[in-house]
């Protein structure tokens, strides 16, 4: 998916609709998301190095599920491509695909911080 085809990068207003416009249900999700995110990357680094891609695509999975649920929609997009592309059920290449991911999560961590 070309960069222009994607998302926004977060979509609030969509995550808040989903959760019935619970703004502290959405803000604690949020909390979760954003203390998980960094970790489940770097454990997604760790499976791909070590060649356990099932365990890789398990954790892309992880993320794409809860990219859906605070709104992160090209983070979502991302992470289904990766879980894809590791459990082979996808052309192109795995760490391509996890490189992506990675450089996404990174962006929407820093959208989160206000950096």
């Amino acid at each position: 998916m070309a960069e222009d085809d994607l998302p926004v990068r977060l979509n609030r207003a969509a995550a808040l609709e989903r959760l019935g416009s619970h703004v502290q249900i959405y803000q604690q999700v949020l909390d979760m998301f954003q203390q998980q995110l960094p970790a489940t990357c770097a454990d997604i680094e760790a499976h791909l190095q070590a060649g356990r891609r099932p365990e890789a695509a398990r954790l892309a999975h992880s993320i794409k599920g809860s990219a859906g649920a605070v709104g992160a929609e090209r983070l979502l997009h991302r992470a289904a491509a990766a879980e894809r592309a590791l459990a082979g059920t996808a052309g192109g290449d795995a760490a391509v695909a996890v490189a992506a991911l990675l450089e996404e999560a990174r962006a929407v961590l820093a959208e989160l911080r206000g950096a």
